[in-house]
C-alpha cells in the first residue's frame, strides 16, 4: 500500500517537490498525498507503525481508568468477593466470566497490541507474521536463552517476596485476592487464568512491543535504535500506577527482551520469560494475601 502512494504529481514543477506548501501545489493531491511527501517510501512504514503504537499505548494505560468501566469492574468483583465470603461456591466458569469483565489490561492488550497489529500486518503490509517475530527463528538460541533466564526470573521473584507497591497494579483481575480461600480451591481457575495471561496478554505484548515495533522499524532505524524505540514505548506502558521500581526494571526487560529478538528472530524468548516473572509475580502475591 505505502509503496503504491505516489509522492509527486506530475504537474508541480521539480524546485517545489519538497515544499508542500508552495502555491505550486496540486489541488488534486489528497490530505494523505501532502502527508506522504514529508516521508521517503523506506520511511512511510515505520512512521505509521510509530504513530500507531502511540495511539494504542495511550488507549491502553487510560482505558482501565474510564469511570464507566471501572465502576464495572469494581462492582462485578465487589459481588464475587461477596458470594465467597458468603460460602457460596463459585465454578470455574464463574470466575473465568468475572476475569473477562473485569480484566481491561488483559483483553485491551489482546485487542490494541494483538489482534490490530496482527491484521495490519497482515493486510495492510501484506507481509508475514514471521517476519514480526512469529517464528522459531534460531530455535536453538530461543531454548538457551529460556533455559538461562527463565530459573533466574522465578528466583528472584520468588526471594523478593510479595511487595505491597505491586498490589496497586496486580492481579490484573483484582478480585484474584479473595476470589477463593486456597490453592486447592481455585487451582483449576489459576490453571485457565494463566493460560489467559499467557496466551492473549504476553503474546500479544511481545508482539507488539519486540515483533511489530522492533522488527517493523529496524530496516529504517537500525537494529540497535529498533531495540530502543521498543524499549521506550513499553516503559512509557508503565507509567502510571506501576511502582517505580517495577518502570525502572522495564527500562532493562526492555533491552533484554529486544536483544532476544536480534539474536533469534523470533519472539518466544522473551515472551516465555516475561511471562514466567510476570506469573510467578502474581503467584507470590497471591500466596501472601492467603496466607497473611
Amino acid at each position: 500500500m505505502f509503496d503504491t502512494l505516489h509522492t509527486q504529481p506530475s504537474d508541480v514543477p521539480a524546485d517545489t517537490e519538497k515544499m508542500p506548501w508552495t502555491p505550486g501545489f496540486s489541488r488534486d493531491w489528497s490530505i494523505m498525498d501532502y502527508v506522504l511527501c514529508f516521508f521517503e517510501k523506506k520511511e512511510r512504514k515505520s512512521a505509521f507503525i510509530l504513530l500507531y503504537a502511540a495511539f494504542a499505548v495511550t488507549f491502553w494505560v487510560y482505558l482501565p481508568y474510564s469511570e464507566r468501566l471501572f465502576t464495572l469492574q469494581q462492582d462485578g468483583s465487589a459481588v464475587m468477593m461477596q458470594l465467597v465470603e458468603n460460602g457460596i461456591a463459585l465454578t470455574t466458569a464463574d470466575r473465568l466470566w468475572n476475569l473477562i469483565q473485569s480484566s481491561p489490561q488483559i483483553w485491551g492488550a489482546f485487542l490494541l497490541f494483538g489482534l490490530i497489529p496482527m491484521g495490519i500486518v497482515r493486510f495492510l503490509f501484506r507481509e508475514r507474521l514471521a517476519d514480526y517475530g512469529l517464528t522459531l527463528g534460531f530455535w536453538r538460541r530461543t531454548r538457551n536463552l529460556i533455559i538461562m533466564t527463565a530459573p533466574l526470573f522465578t528466583l528472584t521473584v520468588w526471594l523478593a517476596g510479595p511487595d505491597p507497591a505491586y498490589l496497586k497494579t496486580y492481579p490484573y483481575s483484582p478480585w484474584l485476592l479473595g476470589g477463593f480461600t486456597s490453592f486447592a480451591d481455585g487451582w483449576p481457575f489459576l490453571c485457565a487464568y494463566f493460560g489467559i495471561y499467557l496466551v492473549f496478554y504476553y503474546l500479544s505484548w511481545e508482539f507488539f512491543f519486540r515483533g511489530f515495533l522492533q522488527l517493523g522499524t529496524e530496516s529504517t532505524v537500525g537494529c540497535a535504535n529498533a531495540v530502543l524505540i521498543g524499549t521506550l514505548i513499553s516503559t512509557m506502558a508503565h507509567f502510571g500506577p506501576h511502582a517505580f521500581l517495577e518502570t525502572l526494571g522495564a527500562i532493562a526487560g526492555g533491552v533484554l527482551w529486544g536483544f532476544f529478538v536480534y539474536r533469534t528472530r523470533s519472539i518466544y524468548a522473551g515472551w516465555l520469560t516475561h511471562a514466567t516473572l510476570g506469573i510467578m509475580l502474581d503467584l507470590v502475591l497471591l500466596n501472601g494475601f492467603l496466607n497473611h
